[in-house]
């Protein structure tokens, strides 16, 4: 037996025995189908009236940031020192990890010295320039040395002085002060995380229902974020079999979110209408149809249902707002059985 129709038999007994025992001696006697006749079958209703309705599909997916970037080793070494913690807030350009001057793979002062020496050089030639003391080739070459050496001095500073390439939250830090590093080693990740994206897949069922600006929503434990789908790609992926859509989300509390699986929704569909639960309908020769109270009597009424979500359906037609859907005793009643509301 199922839980609705479980929970219908109980509901029929607890009215028949408060029937039964407000009843005088000759009532006492008579059989549940008597009282029925005579009083009516109770009965529970709900009264219509349009609500929302939604549609959603829902997805699993790991957040990331919006915007995340990370730094590697120019070359191999020993780190001297880290100068942010992970969960920090930095801003672009401020130190992150630094490395010893004096590695020799990094040519620090021969570059810095090489810089500073055209630097000096294009300098002066900048000022004969101004009262004719040197040829326009002559500053041309000076002014292309300049910029040459100012290029190796910078690649060769921030190989050395590692800086933060946005602004944003340390999300990850993958060495450690005194260890040594190899060449292209990951050094450490910024993230933007007040705002978070997810990448999800849609089947190509689905696909046709999703586009780009609906409202998104991921439940996170207790919490909610809020979102949009910013994109849809119509081209199906050949590994997945599906199509992939880009969610953004908002997370101004900057949750601790990276990397994290939460269930994510795509609000597909949204109107107002007539909603109902499925155990209230009844199927018949491929239609479906509910009873409501009409004077008190359970009529029978043909409707029309629409889309689904979870146990609720939406009615397209057959029901009106103001009308009394019965709930419970549905398996004890017709068209036209008498009935008895009771709360």
């Amino acid at each position: 037996m199922n839980r609705t129709r479980f929970n219908s038999v109980i509901f029929m007994l607890i009215i028949f025995l408060i029937l039964t025992a407000c009843s005088d001696d000759n009532e006492e006697s008579k059989s549940m189908e008597q009282l029925y006749q005579e009083q009516g079958v109770p009965v529970k209703v709900e009264k219509l009236e349009n609500k929302t309705f939604t549609k959603e599909l829902s997805f699993h997916s790991a957040f990331s940031g919006l915007e995340e970037s990370s730094e590697y080793a120019s070359f191999g070494g020993r780190v001297e020192k880290i100068h942010a913690t992970v969960g920090e807030y930095v801003q672009k350009g401020q130190l992150i990890v630094s490395f010893p001057m004096d590695n020799p793979a990094a040519n620090y002062y021969q570059t810095k010295t090489a810089y500073e020496n055209a630097k000096a050089a294009y300098e002066r030639l900048k000022n004969l320039k101004q009262t004719g003391g040197v040829s326009q080739q002559s500053f041309d070459n000076a002014e292309m040395q300049y910029n040459m050496a100012k290029a190796n001095w910078d690649v060769v500073r921030k190989s050395v002085q590692v800086v933060a390439p946005i602004s944003g939250i340390i999300t990850k830090i993958s060495v450690s002060e005194t260890e040594n590093v190899k060449k292209e080693a990951e050094l450490f990740t910024v993230s933007q995380i007040n705002k978070l994206k997810a990448t999800v897949w849609i089947t190509e069922k689905e696909i046709s229902d999703v586009k780009e600006g609906m409202p998104v929503r991921a439940v996170w434990q207790d919490k909610e974020l809020k979102g949009t789908v910013v994109r849809v790609n119509m081209a199906m992926n050949a590994r997945t079999q599906a199509f992939e859509a880009l969610l953004v989300f908002d997370n101004p509390e900057n949750y601790p979110l990276l990397g994290i699986t939460v269930e994510m929704f795509i609000e597909v569909y949204r109107t107002e209408t007539l909603v109902i639960d499925q155990k209230n309908i009844r199927n018949e020769n491929g239609g479906s149809y509910v009873f409501i109270n009409k004077n008190g009597k359970a009529s029978k009424r043909n409707i029309k249902t629409g889309r689904v979500q979870g146990l609720k359906l939406e009615i397209i037609d057959g029901l009106n707002p103001g009308e009394e859907l019965i709930t419970e005793g549905i398996m004890l009643i017709e068209d036209g059985t008498k009935i008895r509301i009771v709360k």
